[in-house]
């Protein structure tokens, strides 16, 4: 594996980008539009759920490299320690409750700077 540094490292992220998958009219979607400019930046990768009942859930986001294995979360810890950076971003259910998704302790896992939202959890 070859070192991580500020002129090689990319941003990790995972998920299922669910907004694809809407059909409300008034869509008030969490991260809407922010995936697709973000990897306009050529500073992202994305993996996740590649198509969801017959939607294409990465159309039209740069950087999309595929989906991963299950296997534990090794691999997300392997891809995450390889980008050096990870994005963590809570869903509003989340932010409700004052939790986390395993995203956050599989990037602290893979010793990864974490970008993350303002999640009660992590604060405290």
């Amino acid at each position: 594996m070859s070192k991580v540094d500020a002129h090689n490292f990319k941003i990790f992220y995972i998920g299922t980008n669910w907004e694809k998958t809407s059909r409300s009219r008034n869509k008030n979607l969490r991260h809407s539009g922010l995936l697709e400019i973000l990897g306009h930046s050529g500073r992202f990768r994305f993996f996740g759920l590649r198509r969801h009942n017959g939607v294409e859930l990465w159309k039209g986001v740069t950087g999309y490299e595929g989906e991963l294995p299950f296997d534990g979360g090794r691999s997300i810890i392997e891809e995450t320690r390889r980008s050096g950076v990870s994005l963590v971003l809570s869903s509003p259910q989340h932010l409700r409750s004052g939790l986390v998704s395993t995203r956050i302790f599989q990037a602290c896992a893979a010793c990864s700077i974490i970008i993350c939202d303002r999640n009660s959890f992590v604060e405290e």
